[in-house]
């Protein structure tokens, strides 16, 4: 289909029409808004370029700014409003095929062909017929810096994989005011529509002879396009991406891959491997899925956002006799086989682990700001819980406690049964020079050993240094996707029960209790 960025152009796929929503053949278009803050967005700083070269390296620097220069359309959204006539319904909709429509869209393009929207932000256009325009054209009416509305900001970067409610006053008011904003003829301008053929899916244009095992990914963001791609397709072949935002995915991009805006496996799909990095409340239906397919599910963290999908996610390891390994390259740190020895700790000894981490501030409307995303501590925090219980090899954990401060940070501690303690500050107030940033100490009784950002290793015990090491900090994601990539083809296990429901449980937990705090919090008299 065509959408609008700086021209009119055609090859986007459609979105997937999925239960409760409604496609919808535009007629008319106006643009009123943008919608800030939905993006990480980074200024052109030839400083933090030559900081991040000598941080992770020229190739994988190279490779960020490449992925986020193509970035431009994605990064465009704004709140508009329209009409046009329902071609398509899916289960549940309140629309029928035929229906003429006003309706609002509230974080998409500047202008699209067609859209498909919760049929709930659409309402019938009773005698809208008259002012159609020919068939053959959309009236577009461009931003003009003039509009205001009490309801805008209600509405602006609503997405229905939010866990949002629909503002339904704001609703109402859109609704309402949708006639008036249209009806200004002497401002459209006409673009022109296409064949009106609808494409979910663009297949592959070659077929290739290679047989490596297959591969699907689900999410076409800045980190699958840097990090999980140029590592796997080295050892899987990469059959389709799935991404539900055309603007991602770009115009006519299918070769040897082909691409899917569907946000899940479709039923004629087959892979040997799923690489699932979405929005994080997704991970776990699509792995679940991926293993009833009988497929190995590789899926980044978070793997769970609530204790009834981690439920499901150990029934299907138990009845599927699935493979699924967790994307925590913490695990995978060439440091983590020089600590016990270099600290004089048994493999049964304890190690107690204390991290500060800071984190890039999140744009105001990010998609990790949803409540279906849950708090920082289940977005990112994750990470270095996991690798303090998989240091211990997951014992019990006896204490926990959560507690966030006015400033956002949050402080986290842990005791397990075998004697090691865990803190962690987690913070976004401090300095952005390379992005995400963390010091973590691993003691014993008679040892310390520091890792800074990944990257720099130090260890000492009594009186002496016993080691200094340093590597790069994307070193741990390529030794994972590497191993893992390996057990795809050899067939290997995937991650033990034990450690997928130690990790997650525990950071289910935490998550319960920080949100506790912060409901009562909410109900104190200020």
């Amino acid at each position: 289909m065509r959408i609008l960025g700086v021209n009119w152009l055609d090859g986007y796929l459609d979105e997937t029409l999925q239960a409760g929503h409604v496609r919808i053949k535009v007629l008319r278009w106006r643009t009123l808004a943008p919608v800030p803050d939905l993006y990480f967005v980074r200024e052109r700083d030839p400083r933090m370029v030559l900081n991040y070269v000598r941080e992770v390296g020229l190739v994988t620097t190279v490779r960020k700014i490449l992925s986020r220069s193509r970035e431009n359309l994605r990064n465009e959204k704004f709140v508009s409003c329209g009409f046009g006539v329902v071609t398509e319904a899916g289960k549940g909709a309140t629309h029928s095929p035929g229906d003429p429509v006003h309706f609002i869209a509230p974080a998409h393009p500047r202008c699209m062909e067609r859209v498909v929207l919760p049929a709930d932000l659409t309402s019938r256009s009773a005698g809208a017929g008259a002012a159609i325009e020919p068939a053959s054209a959309i009236g577009h009416i461009d931003l003009d810096g003039s509009f205001r509305a009490p309801w805008f900001t209600a509405l602006a970067g609503w997405s229905p994989y939010s866990g949002l409610p629909i503002p339904e006053e704001a609703l109402r008011l859109a609704h309402e005011a949708i006639p008036g904003l249209l009806a200004n003829p002497g401002r459209n301008r006409s673009l022109p529509m296409g064949n009106g053929v609808v494409h979910e899916r663009l297949e592959a244009k070659t077929t290739s002879g290679d047989t490596r095992p297959s591969a699907v990914l689900f999410g076409l963001g800045n980190y699958a396009k840097t990090v999980v791609l140029p590592i796997v397709g080295s050892a899987l072949r990469l059959e389709c991406v799935h991404e539900i935002d055309p603007t991602q995915i770009g115009r006519g991009t299918g070769n040897e891959v082909a691409y899917d805006s569907s946000p899940f496996p479709r039923d004629d799909e087959r892979y040997n491997a799923i690489f699932v990095a979405g929005f994080h409340h997704t991970h776990a239906d699509i792995a679940i899925e991926a293993m009833r397919r009988g497929a190995a599910a590789v899926v980044e963290k978070p793997i769970v956002t609530t204790e009834s999908q981690l439920d499901r996610i150990v029934e299907a390891v138990q009845t599927y006799q699935g493979r699924l390994f967790a994307c925590f390259q913490r695990r995978y740190l060439a440091f983590n086989a020089m600590v016990r020895r270099d600290l004089g700790a048994s493999d049964d000894a304890p190690i107690s682990y204390h991290a500060i981490v800071f984190e890039v501030p999140l744009p105001a409307a990010h998609w990790y700001r949803w409540p279906n995303s849950r708090s920082r501590l289940v977005s990112n925090g994750c990470h270095w819980i996991d690798h303090f219980l998989f240091l211990n090899h997951y014992p019990a954990v006896e204490r926990h406690h959560v507690y966030q401060a006015r400033d956002g940070t949050l402080n986290v501690s842990l005791e397990l049964a075998n004697g090691a303690v865990f803190t962690m500050a987690l913070t976004d107030r401090g300095a952005n020079r390379v992005g995400l940033q963390d010091h973590v100490e691993l003691r014993t009784a008679s040892g310390t050993a520091t890792i800074t950002n990944a990257s720099r290793y130090r260890a000492e015990r009594g009186e002496r240094v016993v080691r200094t090491s340093s590597g790069n900090r994307m070193d741990a994601y390529g030794q994972m996707y590497r191993t893992i990539a390996r057990a795809v083809v050899d067939g290997s296990p995937g991650d033990s029960l034990a450690s997928i429901e130690s990790s997650s449980r525990t950071i289910l937990r935490l998550e319960r209790e920080l949100a506790e705090q912060l409901r009562v919090a909410r109900s104190q008299p200020r």
